[in-house]
């Protein structure tokens, strides 16, 4: 609801004002400054959040490379490869073998602490292994047909314990013939892998998971989902939210690597929105207390202001009821003590400009009855022509009479007080005028009319045409050496009258084309008088919608064209007031 301060004092107007632009200002400083650090704050902790998906995925797939380093280490050991093709051993010859496999196998076995067991396993069944505990059983995950089936590839899995230890297999190839002599099993802590994402909660309650091609989960910081498996709308990579347990959160996914494992870290939407909370009161109380601070400090401030004014305003009254010899005192130097010092100055000489005002408008006004007395009557001009044409026919001069007859109807048009006539009669005045200059240029102008009969009836303002085609003939045709065409087109199309007046003149450059729709649009210019008329007056009628399009060439003419919608006779009094009100201006 608006508040009316059409009644309002100056005083409450000011107040008013200013207390709504610091109102204004304040929430759109506000909401700019939230807005800003909204989207500022929420980008860098994305980024961040990507960044560290980004670090654990470079390390994760260290890890990983030195796992797969060490197998394709084994599976090439040629010491190994000749041991697993050996296959009837006495038990001096398997006591030795034993003994080679262990020294070949401690040396991969001890790179860390994290290694349960690592085994080799021949396809008879042999099996080599050094591990951690002597008294623990060797875990192992896949059967010798998904080994086998891998062709060398590396098999990853978690063990389905509550060790969720990593488990890791692969096939031992005959170099030489690619048959497979056995596999490598090897078993590592879960701490090998998920220490690297355990710390990654930092500012923010993060969930980040470790999960191979198909969604399991192989370690996560959430220990207790370790071999279970994400929904299939968190594995959707070109989600940037997700719905997780019920909570809003974004998820960034790290790139999968070799063993086509990937990082997914899940950050919930409420926990980057805590701090932006906070900021956002903060920013709510502090602009609270400036408004009004702001509105306390415009009301004194506008008091102080105003006082002069009201005094002012109490000598202007005694000027108003005829007592100029009122004056104000003028205490100050600012914008009220010029007004004061100017409004003393006025008091003091408006007697003496009442009076040259006074003389002025009897010396105008005796000036414009002094110029109407001058003026010659239109009327006793065309009748004088009727009878100079009626003398001719008496003379037997026909073409003095038809000249000074297509004169005497042109005078009548142009004096007419109409300022609506039909398209017949519009185009009447048009052949007039071209019947007299056919006079003045013989054979070096022909004219083409293209007149639909369709369009007879119609309104369009008076003498709209006849200055377009005066403006072809004197500054398109009037100079050219050779005779010129000048065509004149009328029709109907899309439920508006079209007019087009062509002529092959000496036409004109692009910059005398902009200088001509300059001139039209300058009121105080005088040049392109009658353009100009029709121009303005197009505009003022009709709108933008019927504005002069003008299209010309150096030396191939040029085309002047218009469209205004049909006027039926209902509307002719309304657009007949609008001129009216134009012509006022």
């Amino acid at each position: 609801m608006f508040i009316k301060t059409k009644h309002l004092s100056l005083k409450k107007k000011m107040i008013l004002v200013c207390s709504t632009l610091i109102i204004i200002v304040s929430i759109v400083i506000a909401l700019g400054s939230f807005m800003n650090f909204s989207n500022i704050y929420s980008n860098r902790s994305k980024q961040y959040i990507g960044d560290t998906t980004r670090q654990i995925t470079n390390n994760l797939e260290n890890n990983v490379n030195t796992i797969e380093k060490i197998t394709f280490d084994i599976l090439k050991n040629s010491v190994i490869q000749q041991e697993l093709k050996k296959t009837i051993l006495t038990d001096y010859e398997q006591n030795l073998q034993d003994k080679r496999f262990e020294e070949q196998l401690s040396t991969y076995a001890l790179f860390d602490e994290n290694v349960v067991s690592l085994s080799v396993i021949s396809t008879n069944g042999s099996e080599f292994t050094i591990k951690k505990d002597i008294y623990t059983p060797v875990t192992k995950m896949f059967q010798w047909d998904e080994i086998v089936n891998a062709k060398g590839s590396t098999l990853w899995t978690v063990s389905d314990d509550e060790l969720e230890q990593i488990c890791v297999a692969r096939a031992i190839l005959d170099l030489s013939t690619m048959k497979p002599l056995g596999y490598i099993n090897m078993v590592c802590e879960k701490e090998y892998f998920s220490s690297l994402i355990q710390d990654i909660a930092g500012t923010y309650s993060n969930q980040a998971y470790v999960v191979d091609e198909y969604g399991k989960i192989m370690c996560s910081n959430n220990g207790d989902l370790v071999g279970e498996f994400l929904p299939a709308d968190v594995l959707d990579k070109d989600k940037e939210r997700v719905v997780l347990n019920g909570i809003d959160s974004y998820i960034y996914y790290g790139e999968e690597i070799d063993n086509t494992w990937s990082v997914i870290t899940i950050v919930p939407v409420n926990e980057i929105g805590k701090e932006i909370s906070a900021f956002t009161l903060f920013v709510f109380a502090l602009t609270t207390v400036s408004i009004i601070i702001g509105v306390i400090g415009i009301v004194l401030l506008t008091e102080k202001m105003i006082k002069p004014l009201q005094e002012l305003i109490v000598s202007m009254k005694a000027i108003e009821k005829g007592d100029f010899t009122v004056r104000v005192a003028v205490s100050a130097d600012d914008e009220i003590g010029c007004l004061g010092r100017q409004y003393n100055h006025m008091a003091g000489s408006i007697e003496t400009l009442i009076e040259k005002v006074y003389k002025l408008e009897l010396s105008q006004k005796q000036a414009e009855i002094e110029f109407l007395k001058m003026q010659i009557n239109p009327h006793f001009l065309y009748n004088t022509l009727d009878t100079i044409s009626w003398m001719a026919r008496m003379e037997n001069k026909t073409d003095i009479a038809l000249m000074t007859t297509a004169l005497a109807d042109l005078l009548r048009a142009t004096i007419k007080q109409e300022s609506f006539i039909t398209v017949r009669e519009e185009l009447k005045n048009v052949k007039n005028y071209l019947f007299i200059q056919e006079y003045r240029f013989g054979q070096k102008i022909k004219v083409h009319y293209e007149i639909a009969e369709s369009i007879n009836d119609y309104i369009i303002p008076n003498f709209i045409l006849q200055p377009l085609v005066e403006n072809a003939i004197i500054h398109g045709l009037e100079t050219k050496l050779e005779p010129g065409m000048l065509i004149i087109k009328c029709y109907i199309f899309d439920e508006c009258l079209h007019f087009q007046v062509i002529d092959d003149g000496i036409g004109m450059s692009q910059e005398e084309v902009s200088q001509l729709y300059y001139e039209c649009k300058n009121q105080s210019s005088k040049n392109c008088i009658g353009i100009k008329n029709v121009y303005l007056r197009l505009k003022n009628y009709y709108g933008e919608e019927s504005t002069l399009h003008i299209q010309s060439r150096k030396g191939k003419g040029t085309t002047i064209a218009f469209s205004i919608r049909l006027i039926y006779l209902n509307e002719i009094r309304k657009v007949e007031q609008k001129g009216e009100a134009y012509g006022k201006k």
